[in-house]
């Protein structure tokens, strides 16, 4: 888990925010980690037909709808956040059919899903632990995507425009794209590096990995962010690698964020 030193310079090189410096120290010391658990994860993120079978058998409305503030979306316009009562993971913003990963959706609304298809599939079926999450998109690689050391946007959904070097600009589609458009990594697992981040169970801790433990980590006890992995369709390419890490409130909802699910077989 976690990135080389040689990433973290390549970043420094090419990135100058002194923000985005910061945000890379989260990602050190690279380290093993064991998972011992069998799992099998979503082959893509939860779509939006599956999370409409979900408020159809349950009648349960998201963070968002409940509390009346609705979501956060992105105005490529005025180049900034709006906070919408009316953005929902029916009206994200874009248009989208039932076979786009459902997005506005909070970590608790996330979980509210899982519990739901646990006590339906009759097993244990939950959001993935930062470690599961990274393990399954890495596929067994050590480069910063799983294809590679970059990523340009026919492989993936993100800002095409601003690719992590050596990579060509590309498309910047500006919305979600159907789940499966692009090529699987070897695990045979879509999108994990763009079109939506995706929820983990871990709490945040930008200093979590210099106490890690070796097998299963759990994340810290507590914190204020649950963490979030994976870049999205307007984030840029250096947000997409394997060891990015990044977090949001559990009752936060905004139009790149969704979920993929796993199940525990033993």
């Amino acid at each position: 888990m976690g990135s080389t030193d040689h990433e973290t310079r390549r970043l420094h090189d090419v990135i100058d925010a002194a923000w985005w410096r910061s945000c890379l120290k989260s990602e050190v010391p690279p380290h093993k980690v064991e998972i011992t658990r069998a799992v099998d994860i979503g082959t893509y993120a939860v779509t939006v037909g599956q999370f409409r079978v979900f408020v159809e058998a349950t009648g349960y409305t998201t963070d968002g709808e409940r509390n009346g503030r609705g979501a956060y979306r992105w105005s490529t316009e005025r180049r900034r956040w709006d906070l919408a009562a009316d953005c929902t993971w029916l009206t994200p913003g874009f248009q989208q059919a039932d076979d786009h990963p459902v997005v506005c959706v909070s970590w608790n609304d996330a979980m509210a899903y899982s519990a739901w298809l646990s006590k339906r599939e009759g097993r244990v079926v939950r959001l993935p632990t930062e470690a599961e999450w990274e393990y399954a998109c890495r596929a067994s690689t050590t480069t910063a995507f799983h294809a590679g050391e970059s990523l340009e946007s026919y492989q993936a959904n993100f800002d095409g425009t601003d690719p992590l070097n050596p990579a060509l600009s590309g498309p910047y589609l500006q919305r979600t794209s159907p789940v499966e458009s692009y090529a699987p990594n070897l695990f045979g697992l879509h999108d994990m590096h763009g079109n939506v981040y995706e929820w983990c169970s871990d709490w945040l801790d930008d200093t979590y990995y210099a106490r890690s433990p070796r097998q299963d980590p759990l994340g810290p006890p507590r914190g204020t962010e649950r963490v979030v992995r994976g870049g999205a369709w307007n984030t840029i390419a250096a947000r997409c690698r394997s060891a990015c890490r990044k977090g949001g409130w559990v009752d936060f909802s905004i139009n790149r964020r969704g979920f993929r699910i796993l199940a525990e077989l033993r």
